[in-house]
This record gives C-alpha cells, structure tokens and sequence, in this order.
C-alpha cells in the first residue's frame, strides 16, 4: 500500500511539475459516513477523467483509492485539461451532471468481519460544488458530498 501511495503522490507531482501551461484545475473531495454496524476501509472516488465522461468502469484507472482513516474524508485530485474552462462552480456542476447520471463512490466494508466492495450513486441534488481560493496554480473546486448513508 506504501508503494502505491508514494507512486500516486509521484506522478501528481511529475503531473504539476511538466502540466499543460495554461493550467490545470483541481478537485477537493470531502464526504462523512453514516454506518450503524459497517467498518469502511476504503474509498475509491472518480477521477476528473470518469467526470468528464470517460464511461471505464476500471477502478483502477478511473477512480482514486484511499483508506478511510477518521470520520471525515478529503482527497484532492488534478486533471489534465485546462482550468480556463472552468473558471465557475456553477458550469462545472452543470457539465458533471450532463455526463454522468449519478456520483459513483465505492467503498470497501468490513461487516461482522466480513469485507465486502459496495457501490454507492450520489444523487446530484445532494453534492455542492464551489470554488475556493488558494495559493497554488490552477482553480480549485470543493466537491461536497456532505454525509453518505450506508445501509446494509
């Protein structure tokens, strides 16, 4: 698992070091789980790539995986295309939704010890989308998920 997340923080930095010039934008997962009786382990959530239409349902290159660790999740990914595009929360959250039904998450559970993969679709109506400010290259937009129910 360490090689894998040394291996991912490289290429995201090779990704910043060599971008396009006329910039990137970035994402900034955040979502909470509400469970009874489930133990998440991990969460796998879909790139900007999948976002933008790219229907492969591989996990592996269509969605960024990160053991869930503490009560709330915050994962940052970038993309490859222009930030230009999308200067406006309100346009991206109007282009995602034209693409892709639903917000796919997967998560993998522990339930009375026994792991199990679990897909989860997010309506549109429950995700917020905004622009926030900061001091590295590229927009920057909060993808809000708020509370995720899981039910057995």
């Amino acid at each position: 698992m360490k090689r894998k997340t040394l291996l991912i923080t490289l290429l995201l930095f090779i990704q910043n070091l060599l971008g396009q010039a006329c910039g990137i934008y970035r994402i900034k997962y955040t979502l909470s789980f509400e469970s009874n009786n489930m133990k998440i382990e991990k969460v796998k959530l879909p790139t900007i790539q999948f976002l933008h239409g790219k229907k492969d349902y591989n996990l592996e290159s269509t969605f960024i995986e990160t053991i869930y660790e503490s009560s709330k999740l915050e994962l940052i990914t970038y993309s490859h295309l222009t930030s230009t595009l999308y200067d406006k929360a309100e346009s991206l959250y109007n282009f995602y939704k034209t693409r892709q039904e639903n917000l796919p998450i997967y998560l993998v559970v522990n339930h009375k010890g026994i792991r199990k993969k679990i897909r989860i679709e997010i309506n549109w109506s429950d995700v917020q989308i905004t622009k926030i400010k900061d001091s590295n290259f590229g927009n920057i937009f909060l993808v809000n998920l708020k509370k995720v129910k899981i039910n057995n």
